[in-house]
């Protein structure tokens, strides 16, 4: 998963019939946030938008300007 530049791990694990967990974590393994999603249609968008949200704020309160110009950078 990418955002902004910054790289994630996107995992994904069926936990019943009808659930499953969505995680995302740093690439250095460093959980981000994770929900669980029981409808394909409303729960995976919504559930996008959610751990979309946790990355953005990750973004703000772990990198400094050079992190994000280094990232700005890496995607030309």
């Amino acid at each position: 998963m990418n955002v902004q530049g910054f790289q994630f791990i996107l995992r994904v694990r069926k936990m019943t019939q009808f659930e499953v967990n969505i995680s995302v974590e740093t690439l250095d393994n460093v959980f981000i946030d994770e929900i669980l999603v029981a409808d394909e249609e409303l729960g995976v968008n919504t559930a996008r938008e959610i751990l979309e949200q946790s990355v953005f704020k990750w973004i703000d309160e772990n990198t400094d300007e050079a992190d994000r110009v280094m990232s700005a950078v890496m995607t030309w």
